[in-house]
């Protein structure tokens, strides 16, 4: 019987985990390009790559709520969360770089975090609720 919990635990885990990667991907992506590392001429490629970095909560968020087996919302949602510490390592790591960023000091970096937690939020509840739908309906 702890053998299957251990099992049930370590799957909840990793499933956690690659949404948790997903999510620092983006972020280190939008880092990249706040120091114009990633420097993309093209339009519509530079559009792309703005949806992407400003929906890392929402890949997150649906890969790990379409690979959880169960509890797919609670911790697709939970997401939300790594996302906005994210947010604020970004800013940090851009404010230690550049000296330049719009919530300095401490009492910035909690009002960005609890900005950014709204706004990864509904993104984070929405994308998981759609994968727990897919996966649903691909078991029905």
């Amino acid at each position: 019987m702890d053998q299957v919990w251990v099992d049930n635990l370590r799957s909840l885990l990793k499933a956690w985990l690659y949404g948790v990667a997903a999510t620092i991907i983006t972020h280190c992506i939008w880092l990249l390009s706040l120091l114009n590392i990633i420097w993309v001429e093209n339009y519509i490629l530079l559009h792309i790559l703005m949806i992407v970095m400003w929906g890392g909560a929402a890949i997150g968020a649906f890969i790990t709520a379409y690979l959880a087996y169960k509890h797919k919302i609670i911790l697709g949602t939970s997401i939300a969360v790594i996302s906005a510490i994210l947010a604020v390592v970004v800013n940090f790591l851009f404010y230690e770089i550049t000296g330049k960023t719009d919530f300095p000091g401490v009492n910035g970096a909690k009002t960005f975090f609890f900005i950014m937690l709204v706004f990864y939020s509904p993104q984070s509840l929405f994308f998981s609720t759609i994968a727990y739908l897919i996966i649903k309906n691909d078991y029905s």
